[in-house]
């Protein structure tokens, strides 16, 4: 989001939408069908989790670095326990309150 528009991900449709807030209204829009022929079966995030245990595999057996980082899954589980507790406690909580 920013000041020129929006990307909106729907799921589970598979559709990807541009554009700015109201232009729904005139058919001001982009909308974007994605498919990815490497998902068998979409499971779990829609087939997400498929992909990054594939680029995971890949990884190991090719001797690369992952895509994500151990601190990338560090910062996802606390972006989590911060939103959980935002709701909890109906207030903003920063990111250094729970990372210490």
């Amino acid at each position: 989001m920013g000041d020129r528009g929006k990307v909106e991900a729907l799921l589970p449709r598979g559709t990807v939408r541009i554009g700015r807030r109201g232009e729904h209204r005139t058919g001001g829009l982009e909308h974007h069908e994605v498919e990815d022929d490497r998902i068998r079966y979409a499971g779990f995030h829609h087939g997400a989790s498929y992909l990054e245990h594939l680029d995971f595999l890949g990884a190991i057996r090719e001797g690369r670095a992952p895509a994500v980082t151990l601190e990338d899954g560090l910062w996802s589980v606390a972006m989590g326990v911060a939103a959980h507790r935002s709701i909890d406690e109906g207030r903003v909580v920063a990111m250094d309150e729970v990372l210490g």
